[in-house]
């Protein structure tokens, strides 16, 4: 759980200057799916990240922290880097 977060974590501040829609970051958003109640915070990440190249604020690093604090929410050991 928590290398996928570090993968979602780099490609939201990557996001801004590249699309990073890729393979990976769909396996990340996959390993996180069972510990979450609902998908809707990883479509919102996918699309924020989708939608964030060349632009100066990143929706895909608020996506990124809005996934952190559900999964701490439900009490996942997630590492304090991430909190």
């Amino acid at each position: 759980m928590n290398l996928a977060l570090l993968v979602l974590k780099d490609a939201a501040q990557r996001a801004v200057q590249e699309d990073v829609c890729t393979p990976a970051v769909r396996l990340a958003l996959r390993v996180l799916r069972p510990c979450l109640a609902s998908s809707d915070l990883l479509t919102t990440y996918w699309t924020a990240a989708k939608e964030s190249v060349g632009k100066p604020w990143g929706g895909a690093q608020q996506a990124h922290r809005w996934l952190v604090a559900e999964l701490v929410k439900r009490q996942h050991a997630v590492w304090a880097e991430f909190r």
